[in-house]
């Protein structure tokens, strides 16, 4: 006998985790996993060129991806960078589009007729969702995300579909101060639709101990970093930082994600001599990655851009400073000096010497990563909050929708 669910929700993605290994819309399945079991929702994302995928059948979420070309070309979503980097480096993939989003407005709109409500993450879907919303007389709840507003800066065409999916939704969610400023400096006429709901973390990285107290005369610094190997991600920085560093101090690196830049990265290692100070270690299952910052010191982060990085979350969560770019959406989580250290884009030395400083102070390091915990801790970033300020956004804009329908 099938379970009773009071509300049934369609969710509108282009990226979700397909694979154990993938880290594509991790975050999205979080949110996923941690709504109330009454709602059933059904997950709505493009299909992908392996056949190794999907075979688990179940109830809640349903997973329902849209196919849009023959399977082998279905390469547009769900590779590190997802979309845009698909599109930057397959220049031939510019012709999946039209009937990309056809497929994904069919398959949105078949499961909307029997939904109360869309939510639709990126602009892109809430322009599909929102039309298909407003067809089957239903709210849409768009989540807006950094890479809608690095896009709409500097692309008409992306600020089009900005703007078409705001004026379509219901509600519109940022995931960070910045970007709820930015849009309601570009949009106030939306002021009553905007909502931050900051992502969470796992409390998984809340049980992780601390690092040990003592330390060994010639202790080796373990560094961290996590995320798609794309050229946005600038891990080139940090690797550059560590040719000023090499022998200098004792560290290791280990780099975890994959993506289009990997073989240029590992390139650039052996060609600065820091092979046995770098490891890669590939995509891994989203669980392990606990276990990884467990056995670091230190995380770093070297984005030219950024929405609010979970990985800093995480790594904030488990204890761990982190020592990242001054972005919009960083710095509004770290503190510097308090709970990790920033550095400007580009500046190779001050990243080399904020390592450094780390790697020589144990008790500022230790320090840090405690401020960083607590910091998780009070503003109670946790992903079971932010599915419930999710549940309590949908009826709002369930009853909104109604009322002013009727």
């Amino acid at each position: 006998m099938g379970a009773s669910f009071s509300m049934k929700l369609t969710l509108l993605t282009t990226s979700y985790p397909l694979t154990p290994d993938s880290n594509s819309g991790i975050f999205v399945a979080r949110l996923v996993e941690n709504l109330p079991k009454h709602i059933a929702v059904s997950v709505i994302l493009p299909a992908a060129s392996r056949l190794d995928i999907l075979t688990a059948e179940q109830e809640n979420p349903a997973i329902l991806p849209f196919r849009y070309a023959p399977r082998q070309f279905q390469i547009l979503a769900h590779a590190p960078g997802g979309i845009p980097v698909a599109l930057k480096n397959h220049k031939w993939t510019y012709l999946l589009v039209p009937q990309f989003l056809v497929a994904m407005f069919i398959r949105c709109l078949r499961s909307a007729r029997k939904s109360k409500i869309i939510h639709a993450n990126w602009a892109i879907c809430g322009l599909i969702g929102g039309i298909a919303g407003y067809l089957c007389n239903i709210p849409t709840v768009t989540t807006v995300r950094g890479e809608d507003i690095t896009r709409a800066r500097k692309s008409v065409f992306d600020r089009i579909i900005l703007s078409c999916s705001m004026k379509l939704s219901t509600r519109i969610v940022t995931v960070s101060n910045s970007i709820a400023k930015w849009l309601l400096e570009q949009y106030p006429q939306s002021l009553n639709k905007i909502r931050l709901i900051a992502n969470g973390v796992s409390d998984k990285f809340l049980l992780i101990n601390p690092p040990s107290g003592t330390q060994a005369k010639n202790y080796k610094i373990r560094l961290i970093t996590i995320g798609s190997l794309i050229q946005r991600k600038g891990v080139d920085q940090i690797i550059h930082a560590l040719k000023r560093l090499n022998n200098c101090v004792p560290l290791h690196l280990t780099i975890v994600g994959d993506g289009p830049e990997k073989q240029t990265l590992m390139q650039l290692v052996v060609q600065n001599g820091l092979s046995e100070s770098i490891t890669f270690v590939g995509s891994i299952d989203p669980d392990q990655i606990p276990q990884l910052l467990a056995a670091a010191d230190v995380s770093l982060l070297a984005s030219h851009s950024e929405g609010r990085p979970n990985v800093v979350l995480e790594s904030m969560a488990a204890g761990r400073p982190v020592i990242a770019t001054d972005i919009e959406g960083v710095n509004e989580l770290i503190t510097h000096g308090r709970n990790g250290l920033l550095f400007q884009d580009g500046a190779i030395e001050e990243l080399a010497a904020h390592i450094m400083k780390l790697a020589e102070d144990q008790e500022a390091r230790l320090a840090m990563g405690l401020a960083a915990r607590e910091f998780i801790i009070e503003h109670g970033l946790l992903w079971s909050n932010t599915a419930n300020k999710y549940t309590q956004l949908y009826y709002e804009a369930i009853e909104e929708y109604t009322s002013c329908a009727g």
